[in-house]
């Protein structure tokens, strides 16, 4: 991965600076506290941004609309939370439906665990063969547990 270049960084702080001066101009006040600059990659230089003078807050993960982005591109964050969060409702589902029917469990595991799992993945993309198995765990156990 090539290194940000000082020009990227002034450039980027530019924008930000138009992006700050468009709020004042049309009395749309930044919630700056809300503001996060995420710095992608091992090489990267972790310029400080600014807005209207303020320092930008720095973090190692964002998580924005349900989609948990990190420093270091990895998924296995998002890959655990999406887990445990289907593994729940999962749990809710056979506990809520008092019948056994595999044909009503499963349309219910469709409907409510099943959105879970599929909720923006090309987003956070699960690719490698571990991290598929760990998605697929998670229907297996809910029908080794009706059985």
């Amino acid at each position: 991965m090539a290194k940000a270049s000082p020009a990227q960084s002034v450039i980027t702080q530019s924008n930000i600076n138009k992006v700050g001066e468009w709020s004042l101009r049309n009395l749309m006040p930044l919630s700056l506290d809300k503001c996060l600059v995420l710095h992608c990659g091992i090489n990267n230089p972790r310029h400080l941004y600014t807005c209207l003078t303020l320092p930008l807050k720095q973090v190692d993960e964002i998580n924005d609309l349900g989609v948990v982005r990190s420093s270091t591109i990895s998924g296995s964050y998002q890959l655990a939370t999406i887990t445990k969060k289907a593994n729940r409702v999962a749990g809710l589902v056979e506990r809520a439906f008092h019948s056994k029917n595999l044909d009503i469990l499963w349309k219910a595991f469709c409907t409510y665990v099943s959105p879970i799992l599929m909720y923006s993945s090309p987003c956070w993309n699960p690719r490698r063969r571990r991290e598929i198995s760990v998605l697929e765990n998670v229907p297996r156990h809910l029908t080794k547990r009706i059985k």
